[in-house]
């Protein structure tokens, strides 16, 4: 767990669920891509994600992925950091705030 969320790995796949803490909600998955071979699985250690919250709002996720020998790196922005950033850098047609 990490600021506002819950983040948990499947075992099998080594797919990250990623849960609203307050609510239960399901937000999301972080799934592995193209740069690691889009494959992974086998996350079979007593606590094999870490989650780190930044002052950006962004989260780092970390996966020990036993199968193919990685260790994951997610970065996983929430909506409502995302639409804050937006929200900070939106000018109107003159290029004013």
């Amino acid at each position: 767990m990490a600021g506002d969320y819950l983040f948990a790995v499947e075992t099998r796949s080594a797919a990250v669920r990623v849960y609203d803490r307050e609510s239960g909600r399901d937000v999301g998955r972080l799934t592995s891509g193209k740069e690691v071979g889009a494959t992974s699985g086998w996350a079979d250690v007593p606590m094999p994600v870490t989650a780190h919250r930044l002052a950006s709002g962004e989260y780092l996720v970390f996966v020990e992925e036993d199968a193919r020998g990685k260790a994951l790196m997610y970065r996983f922005t929430p909506p409502t950091a995302a639409l804050a950033a937006v929200r900070r850098h939106v000018t109107d047609a003159a290029g004013q705030p």
